[in-house]
């Protein structure tokens, strides 16, 4: 899926992804969202701290971060699908 990626700004990296990868980001992005308008007390026991999880918001309300990870300990089950699809390629 990823065609090229560059690291150069600290914790945050740049991806260039392919034109064919479009309906997979759409995928997940869709899956993401099932997953993000969970009730809160719900999502909180994904957090990265202090246990590793499959989510993280800095700043609720304004953008959403999440990450999916081969084999956490907890993912949740609205993106387990969208993790198996996207790394099957």
């Amino acid at each position: 899926m990823l065609l090229s990626s560059s690291v150069d700004f600290g914790r945050y990296a740049i991806l260039q992804l392919r034109n064919e990868d479009l309906p997979d980001l759409r995928k997940l992005y869709a899956q993401s969202r099932e997953f993000f308008q969970c009730p809160s007390k719900y999502k909180e026991t994904f957090k990265f701290f202090p246990i590793p999880g499959g989510y993280l918001t800095p700043y609720p309300g304004t953008y959403e971060v999440f990450e999916l990870r081969r084999g956490l300990p907890k993912c949740p089950q609205e993106l387990q699908q969208a993790s198996r699809d996207g790394n099957d390629k």
